[in-house]
């Protein structure tokens, strides 16, 4: 019983550190994006409008949320995940939010 103890109390140890370590590895380039969204945004012709929050990604290292409109303008806010690829931002899952008025 004392053994089965010790093992339990070493994998909740174990499980709690791996769950730091993959969080610190998926928010790793969030604070590089949130630096150099602005002229990737510029670049392919959005400008952003607000800051929807980031997700966690232990691959990719982090997307952050923006709405944006276009440059020039249409009237319609979008919105989209921000990535570091390379030395790069990415755009990912860009919508339309209001496209359809009422």
């Amino acid at each position: 019983m004392y053994k089965l103890l010790i093992g339990i109390l070493v994998l909740v140890v174990l499980a709690g550190s791996c769950g730091v370590g993959t969080y610190k590895v998926g928010v790793r380039n969030v604070n590089w994006v949130k630096d150099h969204a602005t002229a990737g945004a510029h670049q392919l012709g959005f400008e952003i409008v607000g800051y929807e929050g980031y997700q966690v990604a232990p691959i990719l290292g982090g997307m952050v949320w923006y709405t944006m409109k276009r440059n020039p303008d249409n009237g319609i806010i979008y919105e989209g995940g921000f990535s570091k690829w390379g030395n790069e931002v990415h755009i990912y899952n860009t919508k339309a939010i209001d496209a359809i008025k009422p």
